[in-house]
């Protein structure tokens, strides 16, 4: 029997999903703190100054604009800064279900082989966020229509990477571009059965009063915001701040499929504190 023939010896493997589930939530912190600095600088009044240090060399717009043009950067600063924001928390995610399916790889031999095993990590690695959930999906029995989520994540984040959140025909083939999420919220049960959703929309109208005795559900939710051909996306803080609560949810889920499947391979798990040193996610040694 040749090398090239010889079989791959079996590894004893230790996995820390603390780590690993660390890089899903480093993505959504990132994401609210960044969109809490800039959308609160964009509040501040009078508006902060958009001139650069008086020693730089070069300058594009005028240093005293005025007032209309000066609310027409903030609001375009906050655009930017949520967009940016949206776009973080994808590729975030993106970075966690990689070394997710990593994991799962290694787990299904229980081997090693830097060639093949790397190889494949970074041929998932190419795809986008919504085709590796989906590509992860069967593996490990995870719910198929959270994808949907990161399918309009994409689309959004392509829009915003590459036409500056200006909607087209590329965008929205069908008329109108969705951006779709998932959160944990609580509703009313109305007397007919409808059910309305208490968040930041409804809270404070004449919706939200609830009656005495009437039925509250605390539960997943799904929302959605829709762009007609020709507008710009413009997302709210309270749209991103329930999209990082989405994100956080279907970490959960694949983090909890993903130890089951691990557990079912014969691997101890164990979960423990967040750990920032940069040890690798998955470790492995010859048995």
């Amino acid at each position: 029997m040749s090398d090239s023939e010889a079989p791959r010896p079996k590894m004893q493997f230790k996995i820390d999903f603390t780590k690993l589930k660390g890089i899903a939530e480093l993505g959504v912190k990132r994401a609210s703190v960044f969109m809490g600095l800039g959308t609160n600088a964009a509040m501040v009044s009078p508006p902060i100054s958009h001139v650069l240090a008086d020693n730089v060399q070069f300058h594009f717009v005028p240093s005293d604009p005025s007032d209309e043009m000066k609310l027409h950067y903030l609001e375009e600063f906050e655009r930017w800064t949520i967009g940016n924001c949206l776009r973080d928390l994808a590729d975030n995610f993106s970075m966690f279900l990689t070394e997710a399916f990593f994991i799962y790889h290694l787990l299904q031999t229980m081997t090693y082989s830097e060639l093949e095993d790397l190889g494949a990590k970074r041929a998932f690695e190419k795809l986008n966020v919504s085709a590796q959930y989906k590509r992860l999906t069967p593996d490990l029995c995870l719910d198929p229509g959270l994808g949907e989520m990161f399918e309009t994540f994409r689309r959004a984040r392509n829009c915003l990477s590459h036409r500056m959140g200006n909607v087209t025909a590329e965008d929205a083939p069908e008329g109108e571009l969705r951006i779709r999420w998932c959160m944990i919220g609580a509703s009313v049960v109305s007397d007919d059965g409808q059910s309305l959703l208490m968040d930041n929309d409804t809270m404070g109208t004449e919706q939200s009063f609830v009656v005495r005795n009437a039925l509250i559900k605390v539960g997943m939710h799904w929302k959605e915001r829709a762009f007609p051909l020709g507008t710009v996306i413009r997302l709210s803080r309270h749209d991103l701040s329930e999209m990082c609560m989405g994100v956080t949810l279907v970490t959960e889920h694949v983090m909890q499929k993903l130890i089951e499947y691990t557990r079912a391979k014969g691997v101890p798990v164990k979960v423990l504190p967040i750990d920032c040193s940069n040890e690798p996610v998955a470790g492995f040694h010859n048995q």
